[in-house]
């Protein structure tokens, strides 16, 4: 039976790291076979109730350094879209502003041409 850390993102296993201990939980449920190791402990296990190390209280509660690589790219990912997303409304927002002015242009260009047609006709 190989014994391994129960600790959630713990990947210690023994025979694995010198000087890393195992211990059983007690009152814990999940397996008779659950220990957590002695990197979760800051010093050494104490047997005083009243000590810091009498209950494990060092978690890893990040993610792997792959793991958070892989969150940043996605989340440069998600920053380059929403940058483009931008961009490209403004870029809509000017193509917009740039075909009402051509609109008003042509439109008084086409009164004028009205206006002189009904001037020569008179």
């Amino acid at each position: 039976m190989v014994i391994a850390c129960c600790a959630v993102g713990c990947v210690n296993r023994q025979g694995c790291k010198p000087n890393v201990s195992f211990y059983h939980i007690p009152d814990w449920q999940p397996s008779k076979y659950s220990r957590i190791c002695s990197e979760h402990f800051y010093k050494v296990r104490s047997q005083d109730p009243l000590s810091p190390d009498y209950v494990p209280s060092v978690f890893a509660h990040t993610k792997s350094p792959a793991k958070r690589r892989a969150l940043k790219t996605l989340q440069k990912y998600g920053m380059r879209q929403e940058i483009k997303r931008k961009r490209s409304y403004n870029l809509n927002a000017e193509y917009i502003d740039i075909l009402q002015s051509e609109c008003q242009v042509l439109r008084t260009k086409h009164l004028l041409e009205q206006t002189v047609s009904k001037t020569k006709k008179n």
